[in-house]
């Protein structure tokens, strides 16, 4: 029996929450059983690519121009995919109707998040509008990274809908098991020993709502002396940009540490005393499981993803954009406490391993609708 083959569809595969998870995925899959090949809709190589070659798929850059369709359906007929599964929010409807006129079988508009972080124009809720309905003709399978995801993009009623499956984003702890030398590390970031130390990991996109993070870590900071903030991710360390701008109207130039994007973040999290998350939106945010499996307590927005997470999970708390930056001071200090933090390390990788978190849960989650599917559609 030759492998499924199955062709995601991302705009660009840069270090991302759903682009990192497929790596993880694709990289336990059982040899021989998928072949998986990635298709980018920048048109541009990203910095995930090699991660997808070296399980032996390919990244194939199709820019969404005027000859797009044209392109895509060449591509389709050409490698015969038993499986599109797209990861381009409404985006996927015109994906997967395509695919559909291509005579592929199994066709999934998996769902990221709660908002594709688009204002809401008459013209972008007419185009949203008719993209919902080319799901709605032409999907096989519905699934989203978590419930409030689901809800929010599809609908509330969606376990009526025998296509809708929530298959929660996961990782693979074993990429966070490896001790690490806080000390050393704080060396290397010219941050003193007994220092508390907030980090934030994501990159520089309106969403994760920077300003606002560094207002509350100026609060922090009129409370805790002795703090700092580490920020990771593309963007983040632009010198003449919006964040270095709010960083210096703080003052706070030197106790922010703005880093840009690293390939050492189980190490930082490690070094860290908690992670903020003030974002405006999430689906199901991985950095929080990230932080989970590392031991680091969490205080993040109220947001559906962050509230399933936290019913399964130690460590993760929560409050409303609407709280005073001294609320969130005041919650993120209390949190960072060293008994606190030292309560999480120990039962971490434990307390993570049964959750459907695990890489190993989504990986059997994924093989059983590809392959079901396949298998019902030749029946």
């Amino acid at each position: 029996m030759r492998p499924v083959r199955v062709l995601h569809i991302f705009g660009r595969m840069d270090p991302g929450g759903a682009e990192v998870r497929l790596t993880e995925l694709v990289g336990r899959l059982p040899p021989g059983e998928f072949e998986v090949d990635v298709c980018a809709l920048s048109g541009m190589p990203g910095a995930l690519d090699d991660h997808i070659r070296e399980c032996g798929g390919e990244v194939i850059p199709l820019r969404l121009d005027a000859g797009f369709s044209v392109r895509f359906l060449r591509l389709l007929r050409r490698r015969r995919y038993d499986v599109v599964h797209s990861h381009v929010m409404h985006a996927s409807g015109p994906m997967l109707a395509l695919a559909l006129l291509a005579g592929v079988r199994v066709r999934i508009a998996h769902l990221h998040g709660t908002s594709d972080g688009h204002r809401s124009t008459p013209a972008r809720r007419m185009q949203r509008a008719v993209k919902r309905v080319l799901i709605e003709w032409c999907a096989t399978d519905i699934i989203a990274c978590g419930e409030g995801a689901m809800r929010a993009v599809w609908r509330a009623d969606w376990t009526s809908d025998p296509r809708c499956q929530v298959v929660y984003d996961a990782l693979d702890p074993d990429r966070f098991s490896a001790p690490v030398d806080r000390n050393l590390v704080r060396r290397e970031l010219g941050v003193p020993r007994g220092a508390l130390v907030f980090l934030h990991i994501g990159n520089h996109l309106e969403p994760k709502n920077h300003p606002r993070l560094i207002s509350i870590f100026a609060a922090i900071r009129r409370a805790e002396a002795e703090a700092w903030l580490v920020l990771v991710g593309a963007g983040t360390d632009e010198p003449h940009g919006p964040i270095a701008a709010a960083i210096a109207a703080h003052g706070l130039g030197d106790r922010v540490l703005a880093l840009g994007r690293r390939s050492d973040v189980p190490r930082l999290l490690k070094t860290a005393d908690a992670l903020l998350l003030p974002s405006l939106h999430e689906g199901l945010p991985g950095v929080v499981l990230e932080a989970c499996v590392s031991g680091v307590p969490v205080l993040a927005s109220d947001l559906p993803g962050v509230r399933e997470i936290a019913s399964r999970l130690p460590g993760v708390e929560w409050l409303s954009l609407d709280a005073p930056d001294t609320e969130w001071a005041a919650a993120a200090i209390a949190l960072s406490r060293v008994a606190v933090r030292l309560a999480l390390r120990e039962r971490a990788l434990d307390a993570f391993r049964p959750t459907v978190f695990h890489v190993d849960a989504a990986v059997a989650a994924h093989r059983a609708l590809w392959r079901r599917r396949v298998e019902a559609s030749t029946a």
